[in-house]
């Protein structure tokens, strides 16, 4: 199988270049952070996946070009904003072309509300991402329900975040010469072998995540972990004016009580994924789906909503989307319900913007109860 970047180009990386960026991705999985190129060097020696070792120098310079070519971009934190007092909700809209310019202007005057992406499939309209503070009586869900009250929009879905989990490549599939053998059909042959077994994987979601107590350097350190390329600590130390080990510690907390939860995977191959979400429901055969799910060796995110609700997004590549939804097609009999959204283009979710509602002074997120409470009381006018 000719390897997915484009079947008209040539490859970008080698063997060195998949081993290198293997090597990041396991020591962020397992301890939370970058290695230099030193300890990259070892590593690989280590692993014994190259006959030659790589000096440093050479890694350094091999990261640069990944880089320069958005093959290794940078890793982001995987974060549990519910832990922060943060609902995270996406919707999408059936609009009412009656009404579009004011639904538009209603939604582009709440900061709070991002990703205006077109969107059609079982509905028609807007892909949009809402941050929200838990406290507050004021959250998107009464924006969106009033707007539909109002026949401004015709109907909506709402997904609420309550916990994910994010998978990263799985490296075992690209071969000596950094080719990727795996393909679909043999998804489909495990989804045939393995569906009648009844196997299930075992995945603990937290419906209650409990709330830790932060601050406003917190929020700051989240959020340039979001923003910031190349972030350092000395970046840090410059921006905060807290010292180095002061913000290691800060760190290190947030991932001890799960605000930080791991970061993603910035190895990009192919420019171009498919545009598409699925909501899954099932009542009685959620692990043995997310078994099944587990198999695929591509970067992909599962979302709970409630127990058997479930989001997927899955990062592959364009031209093996028929490939997919053949095989996809083995697991309707698992589910009770099920529906796929295309997007119109990728949406770039940005956490980030929530933090900047976060208020110094009261230490809450007091600025985004007024963001909604002023979109509700412009609707009940």
């Amino acid at each position: 199988m000719v390897l997915f970047m484009t079947k008209s180009k040539t490859k970008s990386f080698d063997n060195i270049d998949i081993q290198i960026i293997h090597q990041i991705d396991e020591q962020f999985d397992k301890q939370n952070y970058s290695p230099s190129t030193k300890q990259l060097s070892e590593l690989l020696h280590k692993s014994k996946k190259l006959d030659q070792k790589i000096p440093p120098r050479t890694i350094r310079y091999r990261i640069s070009k990944l880089e320069e070519k958005g093959i290794l971009q940078k890793k982001i934190p995987i974060t549990h904003e519910r832990k922060l007092g943060l609902g995270e909700s996406f919707f999408v809209i059936e609009e009412n072309p009656d009404h579009r310019p004011e639904f538009y202007q209603i939604i582009t005057n709440n900061a709070a509300i991002d990703l205006y992406v077109p969107t059609y499939g079982k509905y028609n309209g807007y892909y949009l991402h809402s941050i929200y503070s838990l406290d507050s009586v004021y959250n998107p869900h009464k924006v969106f329900q009033m707007l539909k009250e109002k026949s401004i929009i015709r109907d909506y879905f709402v997904f609420d975040i309550v916990d994910y989990k994010a998978y990263n490549w799985n490296f075992d599939y690209f071969d000596e010469n950094a080719n990727w053998f795996w393909s679909w059909e043999m998804w489909k042959e495990h989804l045939e072998d393995e569906i009648k077994s009844g196997n299930e994987l075992d995945i603990e979601f937290d419906t209650e995540p409990e709330r830790i107590d932060f601050d406003f350097f917190d929020i700051q350190i989240l959020r340039s972990m979001y923003l910031e390329e190349n972030l350092t600590l000395k970046k840090l130390e410059k921006t905060l004016d807290l010292s180095e080990s002061q913000i290691r510690r800060r760190i290190r907390t947030m991932e001890q009580k799960g605000i930080i939860r791991g970061y993603r995977t910035g190895f990009f191959p192919f420019a171009n994924p498919p545009p598409l979400f699925f909501i899954m429901e099932t009542k009685q055969n959620l692990q043995q789906i997310l078994y099944l799910l587990s198999k695929i060796p591509y970067p992909f995110t599962i979302a709970l909503d409630k127990p058997g609700k479930i989001g997927i997004v899955i990062d592959f590549p364009l031209n093996e989307l028929r490939e997919f939804l053949d095989a996809f097609y083995l697991l309707r009999p698992l589910l009770d319900s099920y529906f796929i959204q295309h997007w119109t283009m990728i949406p770039q979710i940005n956490v980030s913007e929530g933090f900047d509602f976060f208020d110094k002074e009261s230490n809450s997120f007091a600025k985004l109860d007024k963001e909604y409470e002023r979109t509700y009381t412009s609707l009940e006018k």
